[in-house]
C-alpha cells in the first residue's frame, strides 16, 4: 500500500470523462484514505469485481461497472471499479466465441480518459462483422462509459437507464494550503513554467494550458461520437447532460429501449 499521491497526481491533474459529482466522491475517498494512511490505518477494499468474461445463454456479455481507469489496481483499493485492460480482455474473449453478438451492458458514470480513446477505437474497428456489437445503458451510460458504448453497431437504454454526460473535466489541487497546515513550505523548481500544474498557485498560463488539454480531449470525444453514430447532432449533446430513456433515444444518442434479457433472447442461438 502506498501514500496515495501517485493516485491523487492521477485525480487531481488528469483530465476525466465522468460525471463530476462522481468525481467529487472519488477526491473524497482518495483524500480520507490518504488521511488514514498517514494515521496509521489500513483502508477497507471495496469487494472484488469477476474478472472474466460472463457467457448469458450463450452470448457474451461484458459488464462495464462502476468507475473506468486504464489500470485498475490504482482505484481497486479505495474505490473499485472496472479497467481498461479488463475490458479489452474480455472483448478479445468475446470477439472468440462463436456467438451471434457480444454485449456491453454499462452502468457507470465514466472514469479517467486514459485508454478510453483507444479501446474505443477497437470496439469501432470490430463493427460490422460476423458478431453484432451491442451497448445498453443498464442504469447509466455516462461519459466515458458512452464514449465506449456510442462505438458499437446498435446502442440502446433501459426505460428508467439514461446515457450521455458527453464532455471532459479536470480538477487541479493546489496544495498548498494543506502542505503548511502539515507544517511543510515546499519549493518548487520547474524546467518550464507549465510544468506540474497543481503545485501551489494555479498561474493563468498553467491554467490556460490545463483548458487547452481538456478541449484537446473533450473534441477526440465528440469526434469518436460522430463516428460512432453519425446522425446524432453533437451539438444537442455536448453540454454534459444526461438524457433519460425515451429521452435518449429521441435525441439520437441511444437506437431504443430494451432490457439485457430481451437483448440476450433476440441473439441467443436456438
Amino acid at each position: 500500500m502506498s501514500d496515495f499521491s501517485h493516485i491523487r497526481q492521477i485525480v487531481f491533474n488528469r483530465p476525466w470523462a465522468i460525471q463530476e459529482d462522481k468525481l467529487d466522491v472519488i477526491a473524497e475517498v482518495i483524500i480520507q484514505a490518504s488521511t488514514d494512511f498517514a494515521a496509521g490505518k489500513t483502508p477497507t477494499k471495496p469487494p472484488a469485481r469477476p474478472s472474466s468474461l460472463r457467457i448469458q445463454d450463450g452470448v457474451p456479455v461484458i459488464e462495464v461497472d462502476g468507475v473506468i481507469s486504464k489500470k485498475m489496481n490504482m482505484f481497486s483499493d479505495v474505490s473499485g471499479g472496472t479497467s481498461i485492460d479488463q475490458l479489452s480482455g474480455q472483448f478479445d474473449d468475446a470477439m472468440a466465441t462463436d456467438a451471434n453478438a457480444v454485449i456491453f451492458n454499462i452502468h457507470s458514470p465514466g472514469g479517467s480518459i486514459d485508454g478510453v480513446d483507444e479501446f474505443a477505437q477497437r470496439v469501432f474497428d470490430a463493427r460490422n462483422g460476423n458478431k453484432t456489437i451491442i451497448a445498453l445503458a443498464d442504469n447509466q451510460a455516462a461519459s466515458a462509459a458512452y464514449w465506449i458504448g456510442s462505438q458499437a453497431d446498435e446502442f440502446y437504454v433501459t426505460s428508467g437507464g439514461s446515457a450521455g454526460s458527453i464532455g471532459v473535466v479536470a480538477r487541479i489541487l493546489d496544495n498548498t494550503r494543506m502542505l503548511k497546515n502539515a507544517g511543510i513550505d515546499p519549493l518548487v523548481i520547474r524546467s518550464g513554467d507549465l510544468k506540474a500544474p497543481g503545485i501551489g498557485p494555479l498561474s493563468p498560463d498553467q491554467e490556460n494550458s490545463v483548458v487547452k488539454e481538456v478541449m484537446t480531449y473533450a473534441q477526440m470525444f465528440y469526434g469518436a461520437v460522430q463516428r460512432g453514430r453519425p446522425l446524432l447532432n453533437i451539438d444537442d449533446v455536448k453540454r454534459g447532460q444526461m438524457f433519460v430513456g425515451q429521452e435518449a433515444v429521441q435525441v439520437g444518442l441511444a437506437d431504443g429501449i430494451t432490457t439485457l434479457t430481451a437483448l440476450v433472447k433476440r441473439y441467443r442461438k436456438p
